[in-house]
């Protein structure tokens, strides 16, 4: 035990990055914290919380939430990850300013990503099988790279806000529109709608 204590004392005072720790349903997580195995979150909403913080996936997932996966306030960030199976996959909101990177949400009961409030950065970002739409953005000065958006209930990506930056995103297969766009000084570059 003293071992691991001061294994982890040092990794703070060398700035080694977040430590692997388990990730529980019902987490508010304001450090950095890297999950270690999946999780089934049956009678949590939202399943995990993050609050200024970030989590680092690492390549698992989230599913079977009572509602939704994972809230973003406090410009928190989450990457390398998949929600199943629950509410909204992955909500920003609080005061916005968060990051996704390289996560899935999927099959999930809700919207796939549901942005509240800006200012957020998602990049590669999936959202497939969805029974809302992949996308809601309902705020302005988001940047989006390199998403994909398909065969989603709803539309692909709506985009209600302004100043929004869409780049090399795809949204293919989606029962409703493309992209459904409103308000003002949005850009697109690159983007590709195709079969919805």
């Amino acid at each position: 035990m003293r071992t691991r204590n001061i294994t982890a004392a040092l990794a703070l005072l060398l700035g080694s990055g977040p430590v692997a720790a388990q990730v529980n349903c019902g987490d508010v997580i304001t450090d950095d914290r890297v999950m270690t195995t999946d999780l089934v979150c049956a009678a949590h909403d939202p399943a995990i919380t993050i609050d200024g913080g970030s989590l680092d996936m690492a390549g698992h997932r989230l599913e079977g939430c009572l509602g939704n996966g994972i809230l973003l306030i406090g410009a928190g960030a989450v990457r390398n990850g998949s929600v199943f199976d629950c509410g909204h996959g992955f909500v920003l909101q609080g005061g916005g300013g968060h990051r996704l990177l390289n996560v899935v949400a999927r099959g999930n009961s809700g919207d796939g990503i549901r942005a509240v409030t800006g200012e957020n950065q998602l990049t590669n970002v999936t959202a497939i099988n969805n029974t809302g739409d992949g996308f809601d953005i309902g705020s302005s000065r988001n940047k989006l790279t390199r998403c994909a958006s398909v065969n989603n209930m709803d539309n692909g990506f709506v985009i209600v806000g302004s100043e929004n930056k869409l780049s090399e995103n795809e949204s293919t297969k989606n029962t409703l529109d493309g992209f459904h766009v409103t308000g003002d000084k949005n850009t697109f570059k690159h983007n590709l709608a195709d079969n919805n």
